[in-house]
Formats: C-alpha cells, sequence, structure tokens
C-alpha cells in the first residue's frame, strides 16, 4: 500500500530568510498572505476578514474581479444601495438591517439572473429549509418529526449541508498522493507550482546536499548568552489544516512538534544549542484519543534581522521524508547520500481522517510520526554558525485493532548536532588506520620475543596464534583507549567552549564506533584467556639450601625436652618449603588496587553525587538529578566512566605504593625476605627458557635454629657482620630475570618427566602400593631437582654457566633481551626487584584494570545502567580470581613435585626480621592458611601415640612453638596439634 501524504499545495521558492509578521499583526485594511507569511494591502474598495486571511469587498462595493485574495477589484455601489449577497452586484435595501427571517430564503435575482429593484425575503414551505447563503429554500432529504431535516446515506451533514462524499472534488490540489514522480497525477501537482500566492513544498531546482551546506543564517549561535535568539534554536511552525485552512504560526517549544507528553523543563531546554535532547515514549488508544487530527507544519527557524533590530526573520527548514519512495526504492533513507536525497518542506505528526475508506465507516489506520530527529550542523572554522537544520521524519502505521489489542505506537524526537566535517570521526580513522599497522609490528616483535624465550626456531601453529593474541591484545587496548581518551577529549569541549565547535557523535553517528568497541573487547577476552592460562600453568621450583646440621652443633637447650627435640631432628624439615608455597600461592591474586573498593566508589560518585549527569551531551557541568529526556551516548558515558574509573584507580594505586607499602606492608618485599630467613630460592620459569630467579639462600647458612641463635643471626646482618644477601658478593640484589640455555632445559626437563611419569603409573610394584611408589618417586624427583639447580646456581655444571649482568636501555625499553642464550644463560638484575610480580596479578595490574574497565562499559552499552554493570563486573573479576587463585594453587602443588591436593591445614604465624642497611630490625608477622600435604604423612599412618614432632619429622615447629606456641594443625575436622599440646579428638596428651 503506497504511502499517503497530505500536504497543500507546491511552490517552488528560493530558500531564503522571510521577515516574520503574524496575521494579528496586519492592519485593517491588510490581509496575511500564508504563503510567503507577510502582511500585503488589500484593493481599493475591499477590507481584510475577521481572521485576516482574505480580504472582500465591503457592502457598498461589488466585485468585479476575484481570481484570489490579492486580485479581487471593488466598484462602488449607486446611493441607497448595497452589494449584493453574492458580491457581484448592487441592490437596494429592505431595511436598515437588510436582513430576513431564520426561516425565510433572501432573494436578489430574478431565475433569468437579472437583479431584483431590492431584496426580498419568501418563506420556506414545510418540508424546505434555507440553503446557507439564504438564497432559496431547498428540500430536505428526508423528513422526520415535522420539518426536521437529516441526511440519508451516504450523504453527510456539513454545516447544515447535505453532501454525497463521492461528489466531491479530488483533483484539488489540497490533497494529493505522492509516489512516482512520472506519474500524471503528481506531474500537474508539481506544474501548480508557477501559481502565485500558494505555499512551497517541494526543492526542484537545488538538490540537497547544496541546499544543506549553504551559509545564509547570519546568527552566531553560543552555549552561554543572555539573548535567547542566540543560545536556543526559535523554531516555529506555520499550521494547515486538511483542507489548507491556515492555523496559524506556532512556536516549537509548546510541544506542537512532540506527541510525547512534556514537563514545562523539557519544554525550556529542548532547543537549547548544544544540548542533545532525546524523548521516547509509546502511545496507546487512551492518549490517542487526546491528539489532535492531521495538521500541517512549515518548519522555520527564527530569529533576529541584523538588518534591522526590530524586525524577525524566518529561515525556512527542510525536511527529509524517509518514506519518500521512488522506483528505485527509498533515496532518502540511504544515509549520508545528500545528492540521492529529496527534500521537501512539510510534515505531519499523526492521520487519523485520510485513511477511512467511507465517512460512515470507523477510521481502521492510524499513520503517525514515528521518529523525528532534527539535526543542526556546525559550520567548521566559523565559531557559532550553523547549516539549515535538517529535519528527518520517519512515519509508520498501525491498526486501531491492534491498538484496542494493547499495542502501542513507538515515537521517538531527538535534537543532536553534528560539525561539518565530523572531527571526531575523522580523527579516529586516521589514528585507527595507524594503530592497526602499529598493532601489527607490535604483534609481530611480541611473538618474535616468545619465540626466543621458548626456544622455538621455525614458525609453527603456536606460533601463529601467539602473533594472533598478541595482535588482539595490542588491538584491544590501543583501540579501546584512544577511542575512551577522544571521546573524553570531545565531550569536555563540547561541555566547555562558549560556541560550538567539537561536538559529540549522536547515536546514529556512534554506530560504528560502538562496533569497533565491541570488537576490541572480544579481542581483550581472547587476549586474557591466554594470560590466564599461562598465569596458572607457570613453572615453579622452591630451591632449598638447607643442609642437615650435626647433633651437637646447636646449643643446649634450657629444657630437656627441648633438647631431646633438637637431638632427635638432624634431618632438614619440609616445612620451610611449605611455608614458602603457601605464601607464593597467597599473593598470585594479591592487587595494588581492591576491585569491591574501587566499584564501590564509582557508583558513588555516579549515583550520590550525580556524576553521571556529566555524560549529557550538553553544555556545562551541572551536577543534578539527571532527567528521562537528557541525551547521553555510549561514547559520552564510556568518557565520564572511563575517566572516573581511571582516577580512582590511579588514586588507589599511588596510596598503595607511596604509602601502605613504604610505611606499613609491601607483601612482595616481605615475601623476598621471608625466603632469605627460610634459606629458600625460587626459580619460576614463565616460558621454557625464560623466567625469573629469587635468590634466598641464607648468609648465614642455614635457616633452622632455636631462639638464641635466631637472634644471634639478626644481630650480625643488622651490624652489617655477614655477607649480604644478594647473590653475587657483596650484592643486595635478590631478584633477577633469567633467559637460559637450551641445554638446562633439557637437563631439567628430564628430571622433571619424573613427576609426571609418577603420577601416571598404575600399577603395583613389587609388593608395593601405588601410593608408595609415587611417594618415593616424587621425594627422588624433588631431590635430584633440587641438587639440580643449586649446582646450577654454584656454577658447578661446567656445561651450563650463566653470567650476571644488567640489561642494556633497548632491553629494559622494550622489555626484551636481544642477546644470545645458546652457549650460555643470563641472569639479568632487576633493581626494582618486583619483575618476578609479572607472574601474578600484581605485575599485570594495567592489564586486569583495563579488562575491568571494559567489562564495565562493554555491560552499560547493553545494559545503559551503572549499577547491574558493576553487578557484572564484580561477579565476574570475583569469578576469574576464584579460578586465577585455584589454577595457581593446582600448579604449585604439580611443579614442586611433593605438595599434592589438600589434606592438612596449616596455620603458621611467624616472627619474621627485615634487616636492611639504613633500617633497624623490624618485627614482622606474616600470616598463612594454605592446603597442603607431606609425603610419607598419610591420614592412616597416623599414630596419636608418637610424639608430633616425630610424626610430621620437622624441627621447625619446634622453633615457632618455642617463639609463640602459635601452631596449629588441623586434620579433616580435627585439630591435631595445636601449641605445644597433641589434641586427638576430646583428649589431649602432652606431646611427650
Amino acid at each position: 500500500m503506497h504511502f499517503f501524504f497530505s500536504l497543500l499545495t507546491i511552490f517552488i521558492s528560493k530558500s531564503v530568510s522571510l521577515t516574520f509578521f503574524n496575521p494579528e499583526s496586519c492592519a485593517l485594511d491588510q490581509y496575511f498572505d500564508s504563503s510567503q507569511l507577510i502582511c500585503k494591502q488589500c484593493p481599493p474598495g475591499s477590507r481584510a476578514t475577521a481572521d485576516h486571511q482574505s480580504c472582500s469587498c465591503d457592502e457598498k462595493h461589488k466585485k468585479t474581479q476575484a481570481d484570489n485574495q490579492s486580485k479581487i477589484k471593488c466598484t462602488p455601489c449607486s446611493e441607497g444601495q448595497i452589494a449584493s449577497v453574492d458580491g457581484w452586484g448592487c441592490i437596494g435595501k429592505i431595511s436598515d438591517t437588510n436582513t430576513c427571517q431564520l426561516n425565510e430564503a433572501r432573494s436578489f435575482r430574478q431565475t433569468n439572473g437579472l437583479l431584483l429593484p431590492k431584496v426580498t425575503c419568501t418563506p420556506c414551505v414545510s418540508g424546505t429549509h434555507p440553503r446557507p447563503d439564504s438564497t432559496v429554500c431547498i428540500p430536505c432529504d428526508q423528513i422526520i418529526y415535522g420539518s426536521q431535516c437529516l441526511c440519508e446515506p451516504p450523504n453527510v451533514k456539513i454545516d447544515g449541508i447535505c453532501v454525497n462524499p463521492n461528489d466531491l472534488v479530488t483533483d484539488s490540489p489540497n490533497l494529493y498522493l505522492i509516489h512516482e514522480k512520472p506519474s500524471s497525477h503528481c506531474r500537474i501537482h508539481v506544474s501548480v507550482f508557477r501559481s502565485q500566492g500558494m505555499p512551497w513544498l517541494y526543492y526542484l531546482h537545488d538538490s540537497a546536499e547544496h541546499i544543506l551546506s549553504k551559509s545564509d543564517i547570519p546568527v552566531q549561535y553560543s552555549f552561554e548568552s543572555e539573548n535567547r535568539n542566540s543560545s536556543f534554536l526559535n523554531f516555529m511552525l506555520a499550521a494547515y489544516s486538511l483542507t489548507g485552512e491556515y492555523l496559524g504560526m506556532l512556536p516549537a517549544t509548546d510541544g506542537s512538534l512532540q506527541l510525547c507528553m512534556l514537563t514545562r523543563s523539557s519544554r525550556a531546554f529542548t532547543f537549547q544549542v548544544g544540548k542533545y535532547y532525546m524523548q521516547q515514549c509509546n502511545i496507546g488508544t487512551e492518549l490517542l484519543k487526546e491528539l489532535p487530527d492531521a495538521v500541517f507544519f512549515d518548519v522555520y527557524l527564527k530569529y533576529d534581522s541584523f538588518e534591522n533590530v526590530s524586525a524577525v526573520e524566518l529561515y525556512p527548514v527542510p525536511v527529509l521524508n524517509l518514506n519518500y519512495e521512488e522506483e528505485s526504492g527509498y533515496p532518502n533513507k540511504i544515509a549520508n547520500a545528500p545528492w540521492l536525497w529529496h527534500l521537501n518542506r512539510r510534515i505531519w505528526l499523526i492521520d487519523m481522517s485520510s485513511t477511512k475508506e467511507s465517512p460512515v465507516e470507523e477510521n481502521r489506520l492510524v499513520r503517525y510520526a514515528k521518529r523525528i530527529s532534527i539535526q543542526t550542523t556546525v559550520q567548521l572554522y566559523n565559531d557559532g554558525k550553523i547549516v539549515p537544520p535538517l529535519f528527518t521524519v520517519e512515519y509508520s502505521s498501525i491498526s486501531l485493532e491492534s491498538l484496542k489489542n494493547g499495542k502501542t505506537m513507538p515515537i521517538t524526537f531527538e535534537v543532536v548536532y553534528v560539525d561539518s566535517e565530523d572531527n571526531l570521526s575523522f580523527f579516529l580513522k586516521i589514528t585507527l588506520t595507524v594503530s592497526v599497522v602499529l598493532c601489527v609490528v607490535l604483534a609481530i616483535f611480541r611473538s618474535w620475543t616468545w619465540a626466543k624465550q621458548t626456544g622455538k626456531r621455525v614458525l609453527d601453529f603456536a606460533a601463529l596464534i601467539k602473533f594472533i593474541v598478541a595482535f588482539c591484545s595490542f588491538a584491544s587496548t590501543i583501540v579501546y583507549c584512544i577511542i575512551a581518551v577522544a571521546s573524553f577529549y570531545t565531550l569536555m569541549i563540547h561541555k566547555s567552549k562558549r560556541h560550538p565547535h567539537v561536538l559529540m557523535p549522536s547515536f546514529e553517528g556512534e554506530k560504528l564506533w560502538i562496533l569497533i568497541l565491541i570488537v576490541a573487547f572480544a579481542f581483550k577476552v581472547v587476549d586474557m584467556v591466554l594470560f590466564y592460562i599461562e598465569q596458572i600453568t607457570s613453572e615453579v621450583f622452591f630451591i632449598d639450601w638447607e643442609k642437615p646440621r650435626p647433633v651437637g652443633s646447636r646449643k643446649k637447650e634450657a629444657s630437656s625436652s627441648a633438647s631431646m627435640i633438637s637431638s632427635s631432628a638432624s634431618t632438614v624439615s619440609i616445612w620451610r618449603l611449605v611455608i614458602i608455597a603457601n605464601e607464593w600461592n597467597e599473593i598470585q591474586t594479591y592487587r595494588k588496587s581492591s576491585h569491591s573498593f574501587q566499584l564501590i566508589v564509582v557508583l558513588f560518585f555516579l549515583k550520590v553525587l550525580h556524576f553521571e549527569s556529566l555524560a549529557s551531551v550538553e553544555p556545562g557541568f551541572q551536577l543534578e538529578q539527571i532527567s528521562n529526556e537528557s541525551y547521553d551516548t555510549s561514547l559520552s558515558r564510556l568518557a565520564i566512566v572511563g575517566s572516573l574509573y581511571f582516577i580512582v584507580w590511579s588514586v588507589q594505586c599511588i596510596f598503595h605504593v607511596l604509602i601502605t607499602e613504604q610505611c606499613f606492608w609491601n607483601q612482595f618485599r616481605y615475601f623476598i625476605d621471608l625466603c632469605s630467613v627460610c634459606n629458600i630460592s625460587v626459580l619460576a620459569l614463565r616460558y621454557r627458557l625464560y623466567g625469573y630467579y629469587l635468590h634466598g639462600r641464607s648468609v648465614h647458612g642455614f635457616a633452622e635454629a632455636d631462639m638464641d641463635e635466631i637472634h644471634e643471626m639478626l644481630r650480625r646482618e643488622k651490624e652489617n657482620l655477614c655477607e649480604q644477601r644478594g647473590l653475587e658478593p657483596n650484592s643486595k640484589n635478590q631478584i633477577f630475570t633469567v633467559c637460559l640455555q637450551s641445554q638446562f632445559r633439557k637437563q631439567y626437563d628430564d628430571i622433571f618427566d619424573v613427576l609426571v611419569t609418577a603420577v601416571k603409573t598404575k600399577r603395583m610394584h613389587n609388593g608395593k602400593s601405588l601410593s608408595t611408589i609415587e611417594d618415593e618417586q616424587r621425594v627422588k624427583a624433588f631431590y635430584t631437582m633440587n641438587k639440580f639447580l643449586i649446582n646450577f646456581i654454584d656454577h658447578c655444571i661446567a656445561d651450563l654457566p650463566y653470567l650476571i649482568k644488567d640489561k642494556l636501555f633497548t632491553e629494559a625499553l622494550l622489555n626484551c633481551e636481544f642477546q644470545d642464550t645458546s652457549n650460555c644463560s643470563i641472569f639479568y638484575r632487576d633493581p626494582s626487584e618486583i619483575a618476578f610480580s609479572s607472574l601474578f596479578f600484581y605485575g599485570n595490574e594495567a592489564k586486569l584494570m583495563l579488562f575491568d574497565l571494559m567489562l564495565f562499559t562493554f555491560v552499560d552499552m547493553i545494559a545503559k545502567d551503572y549499577t547491574i554493570a558493576a553487578f557484572v563486573a564484580y561477579i565476574v573479576t570475583k569469578s576469574l580470581k576464584i579460578v586465577r587463585k585455584s589454577g595457581g594453587r593446582k600448579n604449585i602443588a604439580r611443579t614442586i613435585g611433593f605438595i599434592v591436593p589438600p589434606l592438612v591445614k596449616v596455620v603458621v604465624v611467624v616472627v619474621v626480621v627485615k634487616i636492611t642497611s639504613t633500617c633497624s630490625s623490624v618485627l614482622l608477622l606474616f600470616f598463612f592458611d594454605g592446603q597442603t600435604q607431606i609425603a610419607h604423612a598419610r591420614r592412616d599412618q597416623f599414630d596419636p601415640g608418637r610424639p608430633i614432632l616425630a610424626w610430621i619429622g620437622m624441627q621447625k615447629v619446634q622453633i615457632v612453638g618455642q617463639l609463640l606456641g602459635r601452631v596449629e594443625i588441623v586434620d579433616g575436622d580435627k585439630t591435631v596439634f595445636r601449641g605445644d599440646r597433641l589434641v586427638v579428638g576430646s583428649t589431649q596428651h602432652d606431646r611427650h
């Protein structure tokens, strides 16, 4: 079904401004020309009608010519005569009033057309009534109840006259169908534009591209101006009825263009310059009854005249009807193609009359303006100047039956602003193009570095995957940051500038960038998947430097019980390794910032302090409750959330690094100190030939000591009476980035494979159980690996040498290593002593923050709700943290060999003293809460009659028990050891 569009007649005129007049402002002898919206003088002998819409001869003049209101000619009547009713002749008066009774017909001509000497009044007989002009009596179509006249169907009574609607003139230019230009009726209507005095509807001589690029509007608009004409777009609407009657000039601020209900505040600021505005609603049958029927509007932009200060000018505003159809389709629906568009001048909002199939039937269809968008383009390099605004209208229809069944009409009204060159889009296109090339280069470099660190010499599928993931990582980060920074800059410029210059894209204009952001988030997800895989699969080995000490080498204990323990324990205990492994597991998900605190603070600023109102695209920085009509695009929301999120995160990190770590608690520094106290080093390999080494070898040669020995060791470190803790002589550097030679990796794998082989063994051997065989193999493999790494660090393996050096400037800058390690491993010094934190969340804080932010904004783009976005971000981040911690715990149990899935829970509080060259000893507390199982210490082998220290076979508990008495070992749900007491069930036994 073709689109039916009701309009007035067609007239072509140049798109120039007009001086604004109201019909009320016309003089008594002037009429208002609704086609040109000006007052014109009535011809001599005539006067303006009461509504000033036309001229008519007065009662003392008769008409001699009346083509239209501007060409009427009046001739004076003779003395004692007045103009006839039709105005074309003069006739004598019958009385002073010159009127007849209501039931009388007034005659002033004979049947042959000659004028009578004077007016004659003739009563109408029963069954007839005077015609509306009272010139003749006419019979009623049907007589009911005496002389009352009713119209017989299909006649319709209009103003007291029965009219057959089939006899109405349908080829009037006031009603026509726009469908195809080549059709004959459209040609006829278009040709009417040559008629003078009729409104113009089509732009036929100028292309849309030319019309929308004119600079005819002289006003310099401003965001801040006392003159309302300079700070608001004052649209005026010339209203016409369906029959072509001029209804007057209305301001658009009264809501005439908006079908949705308006508040007073929204009316006042709908057309404020620079304010993006959107109103959406759904209209049902209840509200439909309150809406006016078809009214046509010619839209004008009103502003003060520069030539005459007291005058006001009107500039015709073009309209783009998206429902305009040609044989080739809908050219007006093609975005960003103004050379194909066909503009007109008139719009309407709702039509419930023209769709009736017959006058007696109820209207079955309602046509309405589904979407009206007012786009104002700002001229480039000419602050405050605009080109003609464009009204874009999309019409739709719905049946009354659907409305009665509960369906509604979705209505959208928006006001947006764009700059003529679309600077933001141009900038983003250029920067993103360059960024893609840069990302490819960086991905190639990252892949080459990875291949070097893994020992790959040929390109394989794994290298290709690494390249793709590296590209996703760089592309997602760079693209997201560019769009976020550009959006923030554009929004701030838009809000702070006096004149509109750089503008935010509208909802339609930002669709491309939203799609790019979605792709960037997908890339980031791919990057994070590989990140978590690398985090939980890194190889970690704890090197125990402790050696058994002669039984009589320690000082005599204060008590006989302590002496018994000391003399009975000459082997190296396992608990130091348990403590280090547990602490390593604890710091895996340790971060500089708290994600929960981050979300709470961000929501507090957005919701409580109303920072979310800053996302509305309008001038100024008002912090107030956001209204429903406030227009905030996805990019503007990204700009505010991204900047606020980054600021809160930065404050957290700065406070953590400068205050918390310096004055209270440095988790990684304490871990390094703990390794030195426990006499344990850590070798963590991120890739096959690349990783980190933490040198924790005790400068005293041993870690298992009693109270007196610990105090003596700490005193010697405090007074610099012993060597430094560093790997090199007289060096404090304990952290190194290691690049290993392939020969080292081969020997490392040969030893480590024993662990995997033991797990896969599924048979009995020599009468021993499977668990016993696995335990023996694990312990043997652990001691073999421990001895191998000790010999390697001590330069005791001639085939596996290594050098210690500093990174070159380019290596440190690019975070890579260029030197060859085929014949010799290289240990690069790490002055910061936190390089190994890249194995944990701590060293990837920026990466995690960016993912959290991208997740937050991605959910917000979909839900348009900050609270929902924060909730989803919290759930996802919390889940990933659990996965990371669980995977890291299993990885430690897999790599260190002698620790397997949880059985015994250990809670140890250890006193450690941190010694530096500039500080005196500081008492530190280390809390460890891990789950471990000791090889050979199986639950079914536990004998409550044996002393607890003999059962666990270690001496560390003795030292800690003597210091604090705060050691607790939990076996399942039973506490078997607390302090210096052995607990079995509900009974307690002395540990001896």
